[in-house]
């Protein structure tokens, strides 16, 4: 440790080399005393003198989304996507934010990657699934659902997905085939 700096009467941030060295535990302590935006200013003087210091910009990130300033997260994860290329956790965080920021058709693209790494889980069947009943592409998504389905048999989440987008299709029969095979997982 060379130096501490003291950003709050609850939090130290250890300073090594000019760099925050910090927990997300600690952020949250500095959230919820209303200095997250001192955090923030942190994170960004750092990533000011090393724009690819890729754990600052991680730290940062999380801080975003826990903050739900997707907006701004969204250039830091293009920035980790340049850094990092092959990080299935930085698609299927940039899909995350484009799925929340209603960027459905970005989301979608993001997410494909993350399939195209070979990472499957059901969370992104889910997302993929919904962002095509949400653009209106109903066979699509029911497509994508089933996919997730096969992988994921045992996941609730999708079979109310499925069920709901059948539904909303006006596909009555399927949606209630769906209804009956979530029920018996519950």
């Amino acid at each position: 440790m060379n130096q501490l700096d003291l950003i709050s009467d609850y939090v130290c941030i250890d300073i090594k080399n000019d760099k925050p060295n910090t927990l997300i535990i600690d952020n949250h302590c500095l959230i919820l005393n209303g200095e997250d935006e001192q955090v923030i200013h942190s994170y960004l003087s750092v990533l000011d003198k090393n724009p690819n210091d890729v754990d600052t910009i991680w730290k940062l990130l999380e801080l975003y989304i826990s903050l739900y300033k997707y907006n701004e997260s969204i250039p830091l994860l293009n920035r980790l996507e340049i850094l990092t290329s092959t990080n299935e956790n930085v698609f299927h965080l940039l899909g995350n934010v484009y799925f929340n920021l209603k960027f459905f058709e970005k989301a979608i693209i993001v997410y494909n990657k993350v399939m195209d790494l070979k990472v499957y889980c059901w969370e992104i069947f889910n997302h993929i699934g919904t962002a095509y009943a949400e653009l209106k592409k109903f066979e699509k998504s029911i497509e994508i659902l089933k996919k997730g389905i096969e992988q994921f048999p045992k996941e609730k989440e999708l079979y109310i997905t499925i069920t709901n987008v059948c539904y909303e299709n006006s596909q009555f029969e399927e949606s209630l085939y769906y209804y009956q095979l979530l029920k018996k997982l519950l």
